[in-house]
């Protein structure tokens, strides 16, 4: 008996392997790109200077700046794909990835004239050859990431997570070996990895795209996804600037040195979001493909207390962990970040707010974005304006973190509050 419960048990397990397979391998590569980035990132900084890699960082910041000229088509994508897919309209799904694409290209060239005219500045008002290799590390990455941003949507809203986890841990290798450049280049080495990254994330995705563009996309289709997917981006969007907020608002007030020591707050903030982001855009698209079946929000309430419950068993643990490990790891590896410790620390309680980020989904599933879009603008707005008014006198970038704490958090209980309000409602929206 018990044999044959063991074999029942094995088998069960196979089954389940090979059916969520490609999730597993995708969420392996979301924990394992960030960990490879921090890893790279450290070891960059161990060899670069903050001064130095705080001007890294403040020209990187204009690609957030401009993140709107698709205007929501790449969003409407996102949520198109999985939704016309589950009603079998492959023919619609075919003109969807023709529009997005041509979009994707319009914003790559987009992004091509916008580094060139930052090089060109930088080049005449005589700044120094840092400035100068930074900016054309900006004009590559602008350059390729529309189209980077077009393939991954394609993967994901397919539901091809395996193919694109594949993509991910192989880029993610290969941005970590040529980091080991900052060794030899110094700051060098790190734009040279951010370009590599670049390239290398395109030549990947390109070379086996799930649903290849067979047309130049139409009007009506990209009318069609941006009218879809600009409330998405709105809220993607004014999310984002939130996220470098504080950052921008140290490198204009306090300088770049400040924005170094910043450093090992912006890692933390990239790599702790990586687990519910993960985690939302394996829901995603069955979100998307469930509400089209069931055609009622009320259908969703269980992805939002499975992406709830998930975050917080693995989220609040992390940040308590990495509480308590971060002086550690930076008086032994880092020692001239030491001055970042303190707002490292204040961040990792921003980072247990980041537990809305799952349940969220719903709101881009049902097409209810409009509130949120407006709560996370005047939220945005109002950081900005008491950032700026606090760092007119003697402030520090601990203060900077403490206001993005108290930020974060009134925006994480308004989104899991208006997230749960949207799942008690008999509606539906196409």
């Amino acid at each position: 008996m018990k044999l044959l419960y063991k074999a029942f048990l094995l088998n069960k397990l196979q089954s389940s392997f090979k059916k969520y397979k490609g999730e597993l391998i995708y969420t392996s590569a979301g924990f394992y790109q960030p960990v490879v980035r921090l890893v790279s990132s450290f070891i960059v900084a161990a060899f670069v200077l903050p001064e130095m890699f705080g001007i890294i960082q403040a020209v990187a910041l204009i690609g957030s700046y401009i993140a709107f000229l698709h205007f929501g088509v790449f969003n409407g994508l996102n949520r198109n794909l999985a939704f016309y897919k589950a009603q079998g309209q492959n023919e619609k799904v075919q003109h969807m990835v023709n529009a997005s694409f041509q979009v994707s290209k319009w914003v790559s060239y987009l992004g091509l004239v916008t580094g060139i005219s930052v090089t060109f500045y930088f080049l005449w008002s005589g700044r120094d050859l840092i400035y100068i290799l930074s900016a054309l590390s900006l004009t590559i990455v602008l350059f390729f990431t529309p189209r980077n941003l077009h393939y991954d949507t394609t993967y994901r809203s397919g539901q091809d997570f395996q193919k694109l986890g594949q993509i991910l841990i192989k880029q993610s290798t290969l941005f970590a070996s040529v980091s080991g450049l900052s060794y030899f280049l110094g700051y060098i080495g790190k734009i040279l990895a951010d370009v590599v990254n670049s390239i290398s994330g395109f030549i990947l995705r390109y070379r086996s795209q799930p649903i290849k563009p067979n047309a130049a996309g139409s009007k009506q289709d990209i009318v069609e996804l941006a009218h879809v997917g600009f409330p998405l981006l709105l809220g993607g969007y004014f999310l984002s600037l939130f996220k470098v907020a504080d950052q921008s608002i140290i490198a204009l007030r306090l300088g770049t040195e400040d924005l170094g020591f910043y450093t090992i707050s912006k890692l933390i903030l990239l790599a702790v979001p990586v687990i519910p982001t993960t985690l939302g855009v394996l829901l995603y698209p069955r979100a998307a493909a469930q509400y089209g079946k069931t055609k009622n929000n009320k259908g969703l309430r269980p992805f939002f207390y499975k992406a709830l419950l998930f975050n917080v068993i693995v989220v609040i643990p992390l940040c308590i962990v990495l509480y308590f490990l971060t002086p550690v790891i930076v008086h032994t590896f880092l020692p001239k970040y030491e001055a970042g410790i303190e707002a490292a620390r204040i961040n990792l309680l921003t980072c247990m707010t980041f537990v809305c980020y799952g349940p969220s989904i719903i709101i881009g599933v049902v097409r209810r974005n409009t509130p949120y879009v407006i709560f996370t603008g005047i939220i945005l707005g109002l950081f900005w304006l008491v950032g700026l008014y606090i760092t007119q006198g003697d402030s520090s970038i601990e203060d900077i973190a403490y206001l993005r704490f108290w930020f974060s958090l009134t925006l994480a209980i308004f989104t899991l509050g208006f997230s749960y309000y949207l799942t008690t409602l008999h509606d539906f929206r196409i």
